[in-house]
């Protein structure tokens, strides 16, 4: 008996000691099971924090992006879903600004012309006036030099015989010279008609031009009405692109987000599933 017993209780005592090495061994295996998933989790867990820098980063280059087209699109063209035809739109209109200051610079440098023009021929038409009357006051002042002598002449006739011949050639001579004078008044009156006709035309050309200078600038501001409002739709749609796109970016990051998790979650309950099943096994051993 007492040998029965102790043969038991050696093989117990060696079951038992192989049990320990069992135990021992499944011991360092969920040790080691248990480092590889702390490692993996954190690997998961680097990659992840990477995933969500790259997001992030991500959504703070479409912001910037948003914040470069809102400053290039404040007061310009129509919103585009590429920014080739964004650029090429903005060249577009500030090629447009760009004309329309020209044509305000044009129109600016017409008014002075006209202005001018029209200096130019009040001037024009006051200087001969002045002329024409100076001409007229030399005549009349001759034609009274003429009188004056006629009567010195008269008075000294008796006493200077002599000097009725010269006082006929004289006389004949005042007599050419108002002729000469009449003449050059009727040229001159023809000329001051000529010049009232020349200012008539002159200011019907000038009205003609205040006329179109006026139909200009209507035409001018309806195009400048024109194109504020296509910039302020412009604007709006750029606006309502970027907040869908924003709106889109969002869901994306919380999709990924979500699918982060769940695959965490699913690594984590595989890994302990595995290690369960790696114990019961050596258990079973």
């Amino acid at each position: 008996m007492d040998d029965k017993w102790r043969r038991r209780y050696d093989a117990l005592a060696s079951n038992r000691d192989d049990n320990a090495d069992a135990v021992r061994r499944l011991s360092r295996k969920c040790s080691r099971a248990e480092e590889e998933a702390r490692d993996k989790e954190g690997q998961e867990e680097m990659r992840r924090r990477r995933r969500e820098e790259e997001l992030v980063a991500q959504v703070q280059g479409l912001t910037l992006e948003r914040t470069e087209l809102k400053k290039q699109l404040e007061g310009q063209p129509d919103a585009l879903l590429t920014d080739a035809d964004l650029d090429g739109k903005a060249k577009a209109l500030a090629e447009k600004e760009r004309a329309h200051k020209r044509r305000e610079d044009a129109l600016e440098a017409l008014q002075c012309n006209v202005a001018l023009r029209t200096y130019e021929v009040e001037e024009y038409g006051r200087q001969k006036q002045k002329e024409a009357e100076e001409r007229l006051t030399k005549a009349q002042r001759a034609s009274e030099d003429a009188r004056e002598r006629e009567m010195q002449v008269g008075a000294r006739e008796a006493a200077l015989f002599k000097e009725e011949a010269d006082q006929k050639e004289r006389e004949e001579s005042i007599r050419e010279r108002e002729e000469s004078l009449r003449e050059r008044e009727g040229l001159l009156r023809t000329r001051a008609e000529e010049l009232a006709s020349e200012v008539e035309n002159a200011e019907s050309r000038l009205r003609e031009r205040e006329s179109a200078v006026e139909r200009y600038e209507s035409e001018l501001e309806a195009h400048r009405s024109r194109v504020e409002g296509e910039l302020t739709q412009s604007k709006e749609r750029v606006e309502r692109t970027l907040r869908e796109k924003l709106e889109e970016i969002k869901k994306r990051k919380e999709e990924a987000n979500k699918d982060i998790m769940r695959r965490k979650k699913a690594f984590r309950s595989e890994v302990v599933e595995r290690t369960l099943r790696e114990k019961l096994e050596e258990i079973k051993k």
